[in-house]
């Protein structure tokens, strides 16, 4: 074994992947287990062939190896308690507990410790009749937010909506799967999209370090068209929030934190939704989550220059004050595009002829290049030691470049060398900000 901690990743996913390749750039980690992993992890690691959900076993695992710090990446085994069966053992893990967890697995739970705090959020309403759901949102002409009251929804539990159409047919969707269903109904001039941005932040009770703020694409169609998706791809950083970071740390980052009594150790993610003029409130709260976002920590991993992320997120995990951490950052843009199996998001028929179709291409010597970086997350290795789609979302390609533009240009370069009739990508992610970029620069 490498001289060093051990660490022990719970997940399979591209966070996950991207949560073990900045463990092993980090000073003072020497082992990288990863539970079940992918084969991108392996490559840093080694993988633990046990599931995410066997709680038991991981624990068993966790003290047979004297692991040193366990992180999770799942909203799902937070939300069933995860942090609470290592930490009953004295296993330092990274995370909330399932108390605080509820932020992000109990929307309206949520929506009170925003109103407790003073937040500016969307006025919401429950119902479990379709037809009453959908008069609500006939009756007033603003832009109309549905959402799942509670549970894991793997990133696709909230759905902005541009026309009442749109939010018609989501309340369809979701009262398909949930017996409740929330409208949320934001000011602002109807039909107009009305962009979302991430902030995240590294918590210890009312210490925090916040990363990078990026914005993502859920929707599976460019032009953010389509359903909804766990996230096709994300950038940053996102210009609609430079220039309100403090505002934005100040107004809802630190309220959060008193109104959860200085209680939350692990990642406050929240979600953003510009309220455009409106200075005194220029952005609104749509949800918390209780986790690194998927795809947003892909991007923001490869601007992230920090050798001490391992001992800031084992700072948080053994309840220390983060005040004298810091995180340092490479200059420019970074985009990140999902490669995805061809029926994603939905699992049918179709979605299940792609599975085990054979990926090449990700030994082409572009892919050597310092800026581009490849985060597994469906993937699997056949018999041949071909890598093989093995999930929805395949692959994470990640390209920094000194602005947006060149950026997008690097990761299209990346992805046009791999090789796999059963993969399909948005060639747009970024828009948005390229848009404004062009506008701005005359090109």
């Amino acid at each position: 074994m490498a001289d060093g901690d051990s660490v022990l990743v719970i997940g399979s996913g591209g966070r996950e992947s991207a949560i073990a390749w900045l463990l092993s750039k980090s000073k003072g980690v020497g082992q990288i287990f990863t539970a079940p992993g992918n084969p991108g992890t392996q490559l840093l690691g080694k993988n633990v062939n046990i599931s995410p959900d066997d709680f038991v076993a991981l624990v068993d695992f966790a003290l047979k190896e004297r692991i040193d710090l366990v992180v999770t990446g799942s909203e799902s085994q937070l939300g069933k308690g995860i942090v609470d069966a290592f930490q009953k053992q004295d296993i330092t893990i990274y995370g909330p507990n399932l108390k605080l967890a509820q932020i992000e697995v109990d929307k309206i739970y949520g929506k009170e410790v925003m109103n407790n705090a003073g937040i500016v959020t969307p006025q919401c309403w429950m119902f479990q009749d379709a037809e009453a759901a959908k008069a609500k949102i006939m009756e007033d002409p603003k832009n109309t937010v549905v959402k799942h009251p509670s549970g894991d929804m793997g990133g696709k539990g909230v759905h902005p909506c541009a026309t009442q159409k749109e939010a018609i047919g989501e309340v369809d969707k979701m009262l398909q799967i949930s017996e409740t269903v929330v409208i949320e109904q934001f000011a602002g001039e109807k039909g107009v999209i009305h962009e979302e941005a991430s902030c995240m932040a590294i918590c210890s009770g009312t210490s925090y370090i916040p990363l990078i703020f990026s914005q993502d694409h859920k929707k599976e169609g460019e032009g953010d068209t389509g359903s909804n998706t766990g996230g096709m791809g994300a950038y940053v950083p996102c210009e609609i929030t430079l220039g309100y970071e403090k505002w934005i740390l100040d107004k809802i980052v630190e309220p959060t934190l008193k109104v959860l009594d200085g209680k939350l150790y692990g990642t406050l993610y929240i979600a953003l939704i510009r309220n455009p003029g409106n200075e005194e409130w220029p952005f609104q709260v749509l949800e918390y989550n209780a986790r690194f976002g998927d795809p947003e920590l892909q991007p923001i991993a490869t601007l992230l220059d920090a050798p001490n992320f391992y001992q800031i997120l084992k700072a948080s995990a053994q309840q220390e004050d983060l005040s004298n951490y810091e995180l340092k950052w490479h200059p420019g843009s970074a985009v990140c595009t999902v490669m995805a199996n061809k029926g994603y998001p939905r699992k049918d028929d179709f979605y299940k002829t792609h599975l085990k179709k054979t990926i090449l291409g990700l030994d082409d010597p572009y892919f050597n290049n310092p800026w581009v970086t490849v985060f597994h997350a469906g993937t699997g290795i056949n018999e041949k030691s071909e890598f093989i789609i093995n999930g929805g979302r395949a692959l994470n390609i990640v390209a920094r470049g000194k602005d947006i533009i060149e950026a997008q240009q690097r990761c299209l370069e990346a992805i046009s060398k791999v090789k796999c009739d059963g993969l399909r990508y948005r060639r747009d992610i970024g828009y948005r900000d390229i848009e404004r970029f062009k506008a701005r620069t005359g090109d």
